[in-house]
């Protein structure tokens, strides 16, 4: 039996299943280095539980950037990465 989404979609007739097409970049995931398996899961599960794509990329951004300084591989990155990830800190702390 089909659902609503697959009979609207119709992804049946392209050859495709459309669950293999959203979840298919988490196989691509570096699930051994915890700098990069934390903020994915983070990003993974903020989304769904929060409704809310940005606050779920916020949380893996915050996690990510906080991993790369912790781990001391802050130099790699570029600094853009660490304001939007204070930015969004502050904006926790003015939402809570």
């Amino acid at each position: 039996m089909r659902t609503r989404l697959e009979r609207y979609f119709r992804f049946e007739e392209h050859g495709t299943n459309w669950r293999t097409e959203v979840l298919g970049g988490v196989a691509k995931i570096e699930w051994g280095d915890p700098a990069i398996a934390v903020p994915a899961f983070l990003t993974l599960l903020g989304i769904p539980l929060s409704y809310s794509i940005a606050t779920g990329l916020s949380l893996g951004l915050i996690a990510f950037a906080a991993l790369e300084l912790l781990t001391g591989k802050a130099q790699r990155k570029h600094w853009m990465q660490y304001a939007l990830a204070v930015l969004f800190v502050l904006r926790f702390l003015y939402l809570a």
